[in-house]
């Protein structure tokens, strides 16, 4: 980071909390990727069928699929999807988004849901996997060992230590608290009520609770094994 822009963070910190500055920082180098791409890279999607949208990819990359992250790989197509999608109606056969819809707000997940719709073909498929808030809040009762299942934690001292996030937890609550917020980055929590509403709300035909690697579209989903234990799989049909 430049003197500049150190001067400028530190300026910031001290009139805004923590989490606000991180916040900005964020939003400022996301809105630069993201006009980047509207202005040089959008058009080329136009015209275009049959496409298959691996959304928030991160390093999970497959060919064949347009890839879509704000970070990630080189080739990675640099899109805030919180802003519309960039492709014509019905142009979509398959939407994959694994662990990224936690974290929109409610309101932008409802429109993120009904950009999908409207770029799925009929018969095309919308496939959303999340943190399973509600089996979470039910092991919250539990012991730890039952949450250590679907989680890596790693047990130090009394306390547990997160695999994935590198954070210590010494209650379920810190825990609780971390899977749903992470920091500010997750903005809501689901369970599979809420998830499949929220995807009838947005028009889609049919709506099917799923499980790790089964897709109705008969093809092996992009799921990530070490994701399985902990998630949701929820998929619609136009």
């Amino acid at each position: 980071m430049g003197f500049a822009k150190k001067a400028i963070v530190g300026s910031l910190a001290s009139i805004w909390p923590a989490d606000l500055v991180s916040q900005f920082i964020y939003e400022t180098k996301a809105s630069a990727k993201h006009f980047r791409s509207w202005m040089f890279e959008r058009s080329k999607f136009r015209g275009r069928k049959n496409l298959k949208l691996n959304i928030g990819c991160g390093a999970n990359t497959v060919e064949g699929w347009i890839n879509i992250d704000l970070d990630g790989p080189a080739d990675t197509f640099r899109w805030d999807c919180r802003r519309g999608l960039p492709f014509d109606d019905g142009s979509v056969d398959t939407i994959f988004a694994e662990h990224v819809f936690e974290h929109f707000d409610s309101l932008t997940g409802e429109k993120f849901l009904t950009e999908c719709h409207r770029c799925l073909r009929v018969g095309g498929t919308i496939r959303i996997v999340v943190p399973d808030a509600g089996r979470y809040l039910q092991l919250y009762l539990g012991e730890w060992s039952a949450i250590a299942k679907i989680r890596p934690l790693i047990e130090e001292n009394g306390a547990y230590r997160d695999f994935w996030l590198d954070r210590k937890y010494r209650t379920k609550m810190e825990f609780i608290n971390e899977v749903f917020r992470q920091g500010t980055q997750h903005k809501f929590a689901y369970d599979a009520d809420t998830l499949e509403m929220k995807m009838r709300e947005a028009k889609f035909d049919r709506v099917i609770r799923q499980t790790f690697g089964v897709s109705s579209t008969g093809d092996a989903p992009l799921d990530t094994a070490a994701r399985g234990p902990e998630s949701l799989y929820v998929e619609a049909i136009k």
